[in-house]
């Protein structure tokens, strides 16, 4: 059994280290552009997508997805399995590296959307909480640019909290 687990691990590494990176590399932008648009129509739709994406099962998701995007019974778009494509061995380094990006994309989707749709819940709370903190007022007061203010204040602290959660998301995945 160890064998076959010690066989298997680094493609499981490889897997849940690229969705958790791309939970939080969407999650950080679209929960602070939810924070600083409160109540607009834009919020309110990211607000019901990510709802939506959330109360997805991703078993159920990722059989929709291979069945819509794999050729099953609808686009062909990606691979249906394995990490490369018959025959990559022989090809160029840069061929093989994309064509491991084209195999890993639904899977690290389907593995990833549950989290970045909870973070990025998480990233507007705290941005909206941060914003409203005297020390933006007064780095706002002094006449710093609002990109500066959201960028070197606000942004660096508002990720703590989400920073923390990474300990919830690593045995997640």
């Amino acid at each position: 059994v160890v064998e076959k687990l010690m066989e298997r691990l680094p493609v499981t590494l490889l897997l849940s280290f690229l969705a958790l990176l791309a939970a939080y590399l969407v999650a950080i932008p679209v929960g602070t552009y939810s924070a600083l648009r409160p109540s607009t129509f834009t919020d309110r739709v990211l607000t019901f997508l990510l709802f939506v994406l959330y109360s997805l099962p991703s078993f159920w998701l990722a059989i929709m997805l291979i069945r819509w995007l794999c050729g099953v019974g609808g686009l062909d778009l990606f691979p249906l399995r394995g990490l490369t494509s018959p025959g990559a061995e022989a090809w160029p380094l840069h061929a093989r590296f994309f064509d491991l990006l084209h195999h890993l994309i639904l899977p690290v989707f389907c593995l990833s959307y549950v989290s970045f749709a909870t973070l990025s819940r998480y990233q507007r709370s705290g941005m909206m909480e941060v914003v409203r903190q005297d020390y933006i007022r007064t780095a706002r007061a002094k006449g710093l640019r609002e990109i500066a203010v959201i960028f070197s204040h606000a942004l660096r602290n508002s990720v703590i909290p989400i920073l923390t959660l990474l300990g919830l998301q690593i045995p997640y995945l």
